[in-house]
Order: C-alpha cells, then structure tokens, then sequence
C-alpha cells in the first residue's frame, strides 16, 4: 500500500505456547475477577467469624424460651436443645472453605468455591429445619446468627454474580482449549505413526515382537482413558439438552398457533419442539427471536387466543431473556468434542489392530507400514483446518491475529 498503515504482521506462536497464550487471554477478557472475588470472600469470611460467635453466645445464653403456644412444653428439654441447636449450627459452618481451589483458570477456581460454600449453607438451612421449635422459641436471641447469615449469603450471590458474567468467556476458552488438544493429538498420532512406519522399514529384518506389545499395551490404556470421556461428554450433551428444553417445550403450543397464522417461510414450532436442530446460527437464532417477539404481540393483541395468558407472555420474556443462544453453541461445541473422542478413538483403535496385526508375522510388515502411512497422512490433513480453525477462534474471541508455528 503506498498510502496508509502496513497491515500488522500475526503473532507467530508455536504449538507449545498455545494453550499459556488462550489462558492469558482468557484470563485478560475476564476482567478482575480475582480482586473483586476476595473482597466478597473477604466479606464471607467475617460473616462466618461473626455467626460463629453468635452460635456460641446462643450456646451459652440463659434465658427462658418462649413457649406461650405449645402444648406441656419442657423447659429443660428446650433449652437443652437450644445448645444442641447452637452447636450442629458451629459445626456445620466450621466446615465452610474460603479457600480457592486448584483449577487452571480463575474462573474455575471461585467456581469450586463457590460451590462449596452452596453445600454448607444448604447444610446450615437443613440444621434450621431440624430444630424448627427452638427457632421459634428462641426467635428473640437469633437476631445476630440470621444477620450474619444473611450477610454470608449477600456476599456468595455477589460472587455469584461476578462468576456468571464471566460465563462467555469461560465457554470460549473451553472450546479454543478443546481444539488446541486435538490439534496436539493430530501431530502426535501422525507424528508417532510416521515414526512407527520408519522403524519397520529400518528394522524390518530383526524381531519386533516385544516393540509390538509395548504398543499395543499402551495404545490399550489410551483407549481405555479416552473411553471414559464419552459418558462424561454425553452427561453434559443430556443436561443442556435438558436445559434448552426447559426453556422453548413451555411455548410448544403457542408457536403451533402462531405457524397457522404466519407469513413467515421459516416456522416458529420446530424451532421449539428441536432449537438444536433448527437454530444451528446467529441468523437462525435471530429469526427465532423475531418469531418468538412476534408471537408476544400477537397474544398481546388477542389475535392469538391461549389458556394463561399472563403466564405465558411471562414464560416468552424469560425465553428472549434467557441465554439461549450461548447455551445451543455450548451444545455444538459438546457434540463436536464427543465426535472428536469417538475419531480419537477410532484412530486409536484403527493403530491397536494393525499392531496386533504385527505380532501374527513379520511378513505382513510392508502392508502395516502402508497402513500407517496411509494414517499419518491422513492424520496430517486435518492438522492445518484445526490450526486455521485456532488462529480464527484466537481471532473472534481475543482480537488477537496469530500464526501458528508447527
């Protein structure tokens, strides 16, 4: 160009490097969650220090129980089970960790925290139920434990808060990290085959036998490993499934309604009944939120007449509220990594039965080169897409432009 700026040259990146540059990334996008993560762990931890006092102030405390309206109450007993109530309460959040966990990303580690501290106010709102009656006979002295409480869970929906805005870029950083592995499986899988294939050309003549078991021993354990990936992966597909359903199965009858009245080429009902299938983009997906807007109005306006009116016009709001469109591209990026496990698989599978091949004669030798030559470059064909498919991730998530050196 002899006018303007020359065009900035990529970053050049090897292979290795990959997976510290999208953490950085990742972690750049996310804004400081850190820091405003320890001020409400902060909080959290003085709310605890604070309810544990109160728990032990109510232990010790001598007063009468309220018991105007139970029937033969026992005094002893109700203040015998105030100090049993004053204890499981100490116990039940001592157990409470403040402490972030060991995950990779810092979104995962006060996710893991924030998980924990679910679990032990769960556990305290199962000790209140459990000593329901003390509650209320000593409903004038718990003024600092449900204030303290009430604190601690201010400050946890706070985290939460923080943690959910941080979502989108945490499900970006789980599908550029998932290529990047298969990107590093291609090479390697290639790369060992080619290696696999020079080694019986060079060594064709001497016994192989134990290199043959070696192999086929540790490509048993791989594929054992990778095995148990998939029902992981197929959890996950069934629980956003669940998900999604949940959001568009409510307006299953309302959208039949709206397709016999519309004008539209493209129907509302199997965007419904399958968004899986049928919002598979952002144009689908904008066309569904069109629909969806447009059958609001109609039932606004009466032209659609339905049981529940108000009810549904609630569930529509949620619907074009909810996070749908990220919640379907989750789902696309779980199929393609079940498929990734299942071609993994495979290939290792297709590599286990030639080595086993290898152990029946040496005379075959020359045709399991060619099969794993015949692999390797196979393999080495799908190295470039998925490293283009990275520099272009890198691209729409990072505004970073990237060469991937290999």
């Amino acid at each position: 160009m002899f006018f303007g700026k020359k065009p900035a040259e990529p970053e050049k990146v090897s292979i290795h490097e990959l997976e510290a540059l999208a953490l950085s990334s990742f972690e750049h996008k996310s804004g400081n969650l850190e820091a405003r993560a320890e001020a409400e762990i902060l909080g959290m931890r003085n709310s605890v220090s604070e309810f544990l006092d109160a728990c032990a102030s109510l232990d010790v405390l001598d007063a009468e129980p309220y018991v105007q309206d139970l029937y033969f109450p026992n005094i002893a007993s109700l203040k015998s089970q105030k100090s049993s109530y004053a204890k499981a309460l100490r116990h039940t959040m001592d157990k409470i960790d403040l402490t972030p966990g060991r995950a990779q990303t810092t979104y995962d580690r006060y996710n893991e925290l924030l998980s924990k501290v679910d679990d032990v106010t769960n556990e305290v709102l199962g000790v209140n139920a459990t000593f329901k009656t003390i509650m209320y006979c000593y409903a004038n002295h718990l003024a600092r434990i449900k204030r303290s409480f009430s604190t601690l869970e201010r400050h946890r929906e706070a985290l939460r808060t923080e943690i959910s805005r941080r979502a989108g870029p945490a499900s970006e950083y789980s599908r550029i990290s998932e290529r990047i592995s298969a990107l590093k499986s291609l090479i390697e899988e290639s790369k060992a085959l080619k290696e696999a294939a020079a080694a019986f050309n060079q060594d064709k003549s001497k016994d192989i036998t134990g290199k043959v078991e070696a192999e086929e021993a540790s490509l048993l354990v791989k594929i054992s490993e990778k095995k148990l990936e998939l029902p992981q992966t197929e959890l996950s597909l069934s629980k956003l499934s669940a998900n999604i359903s949940k959001i568009t199965l409510p307006l299953e009858r309302p959208s039949r309604k709206l397709d016999h009245i519309t004008v539209r080429k493209r129907l509302l009902y199997p965007m419904i009944t399958d968004p899986m299938s049928n919002i598979t983009n952002k144009e689908a997906y904008v066309e569904f939120v069109d629909l969806v807007k447009e059958l609001k109005k109609n039932i606004e306006a009466g032209s659609i007449d339905i049981k529940n009116r108000e009810s549904t016009l609630d569930i529509i709001s949620e619907t074009l509220n909810s996070d749908l469109y990220s919640m379907l591209v989750s789902f696309k990026a779980l199929q393609q990594k079940h498929s990734d496990i299942e071609r993994e698989i495979m290939i290792m599978e297709g590599a286990l039965a030639e080595t086993r091949k290898g152990k029946i004669s040496l005379g075959k030798s020359k045709e399991e080169v060619r099969i794993m030559e015949t692999k390797s470059v196979e393999l080495s064909k799908s190295i470039n897409p998925t490293k283009q498919e990275i520099e272009a991730m890198f691209m729409e998530y990072y505004r970073k432009q990237i060469l991937i050196l290999l």
